[in-house]
């Protein structure tokens, strides 16, 4: 047999973060945006990251906090209908505890982020 399992006893299989989060955000016409508010105390990680520009040599990068540091993931150049596709990332990108997860873009491309992970 398999054994006996005890009242109680926690099997991580299948389990998942308690403070999962998933987000898609939009940029039309925009330089900058936020793609996770901060939480006080609480740093973001990201575990998958899907990234789409819309026009040649749009400079897209995520930031802990401040939008144009790009000190999450650097400045990544993108061709016409360029896009990033990572994941799983591990270990996960993350912000600085308290700091929201935002983005920036050297010009206003139509851009499109899609990222998940958890809150910790």
């Amino acid at each position: 047999g398999i054994g006996t399992i005890s009242v109680g006893t926690v099997l991580n299989i299948g389990l998942r973060h308690g403070d999962e989060l998933a987000t898609v955000v939009t940029g039309t016409g925009t330089a900058t945006g936020t793609v996770r508010a901060a939480v006080v105390g609480s740093a973001i990680y990201i575990t998958s990251l899907i990234i789409s520009a819309g026009t040649a040599t749009t400079n897209i990068g995520l930031s802990s906090g401040t939008p144009t540091s790009n000190n999450v993931l650097g400045t990544i150049t993108f061709a016409a209908n360029g896009g990033l596709a990572a994941m799983p990332i591990d270990p996960p990108l993350r912000t600085t505890s308290g700091s929201a997860l935002v983005w920036s873009q050297s010009g206003t491309s139509n851009i499109s982020i899609t990222a998940t992970g958890y809150i910790d």
